[in-house]
């Protein structure tokens, strides 16, 4: 497993306790692989009509910042304001600090799926950040999306999600 990236993702259910299991077992595979110095980060981007929300206001805060960018950032801003991540070291801390959160964004049950989440991390003495940043691919991504870092390398060790949209997107009739 060392050097490798462990992708693990949650599908087929609704509860909020799929995710954290997910980051239990990933956490306790990658300490038994011999990594001690683990960093989890997550966030939430929502459901449907959350996540698009989240999408259009994400894409017209960084349209007005389009000028304060160089041009690789603004090639990568054509392909999807997500792209961004990749070059947020380029802009200026402001402008990626006051970035919209897509836990503004989140419905009611969204919002409590992701506490859902959180209190079972907190009861497994799981430490967390949640880091508005790791969004998830747009294309499949819901709800709780988290990475795993290595803190002494700074390596992403592993990564996860939930694909609760991804079934109408490939033809089946349900998500």
């Amino acid at each position: 497993l060392k050097d490798k990236k462990v992708g693990l993702h949650v599908i087929g259910t609704p509860k909020s306790i799929a995710e954290a299991l997910l980051i239990k077992t990933t956490i306790c595979i990658l300490k038994e692989e011999g990594y001690s110095d683990l960093s989890l980060e997550i966030n939430n981007v929502g459901g449907k009509e959350s996540l698009n929300t989240f999408i259009k206001e994400l894409n017209n805060y960084y349209k007005k910042h389009l000028s304060e960018m160089n041009s690789q950032c603004r090639q990568l801003f054509k392909d999807s304001a997500h792209s961004l991540i990749l070059c947020k070291d380029q802009i200026k801390n402001e402008i990626v600090e006051n970035a919209p959160s897509p836990l503004n964004f989140l419905s009611e049950s969204n919002r409590n799926h992701f506490k859902e989440v959180v209190e079972y991390l907190e009861s497994q003495e799981i430490p967390y950040e949640i880091n508005k940043d790791i969004l998830g691919d747009p294309n499949y991504s819901s709800h709780t999306v988290f990475s795993i870092f290595d803190r002494k390398t700074g390596k992403i060790l592993a990564t996860g999600t939930r694909y609760n949209n991804i079934g109408k997107k490939i033809g089946l009739k349900k998500d």
